[in-house]
């Protein structure tokens, strides 16, 4: 779970970046940054207007292979953020979180578009490594003036730091005694499920809402995920029935001012929907 961890670094250690406009799109513009002193070498943020809606990182992790990462903003707050730990192309993690505060969920995709939460125990290395970070980014930003090798120094130690806890992180089982689902079925008039709702707690609180619907074929499919931190609908994935993937992510900030929408491509791509979709979208929900 690195992406979210260096996202912190990022607006601090830009030394050795190259910036580039690649593309205007409407109210969109994607920005390249090419980077040669820091631990992400390849970044893409989409911004509308001046904030973020997406970045896109590639991170180098050996033997020629990169981690893949997307993160998901709604009004400029970093909230969603599916990665690829393992460098095999597939994005099997996607984790949600606040702005402003520590507070994370976490869940793993399996191969067949399933989504199932982490167990407590890597949600919590997750939040170590996050403190671990913004520790080192605190330093960044004291006002002191630090020389290049002091901040390649704390740089690497932060590295170093981290590698240890994803250790830890990869190795803990995925038992978790404190995640219990509920299910919910609505029937027809034969007493046939035609509306499913499955919700998932970690203790007390809902994280994740999957609605299934029964399809053209009669078979039951998922149509929806909700991702939920706090209490608060932090995204909901539009799901293609065909292989579990959403066709669409609505982002919501938690103080329901701001919500972005992206679109999931043929080739696996997503695009920020435009400024008309989100209206349309806004008039009817």
């Amino acid at each position: 779970m690195k992406a979210l961890a260096l996202l912190l670094l990022l607006c601090t250690a830009t030394r050795g970046a190259v910036f580039t406009t690649t593309n205007v799109v409407g109210d969109i513009k994607t920005i390249t940054r090419d980077r040669t002193s820091t631990p992400v070498s390849y970044m893409e943020t989409s911004y509308r207007g001046k904030k973020e809606v997406m970045v896109l990182m590639r991170l180098p992790i050996g033997n020629g292979m990169t981690n893949l990462s997307r993160i998901y903003f709604a009004n400029g707050e970093s909230l969603l953020i599916e990665e690829d730990d393992d460098g095999d192309g597939f994005l099997e993690t996607v984790s949600v979180s606040m702005p402003d505060n520590d507070d994370i969920e976490i869940f793993l995709r399996g191969r067949d578009g399933s989504v199932k939460p982490a167990s407590t125990e890597k949600v919590r290395l997750v939040k170590e490594q996050i403190a671990t970070t913004s520790k080192t980014n605190d330093k960044l930003l004291s006002g002191k003036d630090l020389s290049v090798e002091q901040t390649d120094q704390l740089l690497k130690e932060n590295r170093e730091k981290l590698e240890k806890l994803q250790e830890k992180e990869i190795a803990a089982t995925n038992a978790s005694p404190d995640l219990t689902t509920k299910v919910e079925e609505h029937k027809d008039k034969d007493g046939n499920p035609d509306l499913r709702v499955e919700s998932t707690y970690r203790g007390k609180d809902k994280i994740l809402e999957v609605t299934s619907r029964r399809n053209t074929f009669g078979r039951m499919v998922v149509w929806s995920r909700k991702y939920i931190l706090d209490g608060n609908v932090i995204a909901t994935e539009v799901v293609a029935p065909s292989d579990g993937k959403f066709l669409s992510l609505i982002v919501r900030s938690p103080d329901k001012h701001g919500m972005e929408i992206f679109k999931r491509n043929g080739d696996g791509s997503v695009t920020p929907a435009n400024k008309m979709e989100i209206d349309s979208f806004k008039s009817i929900d």
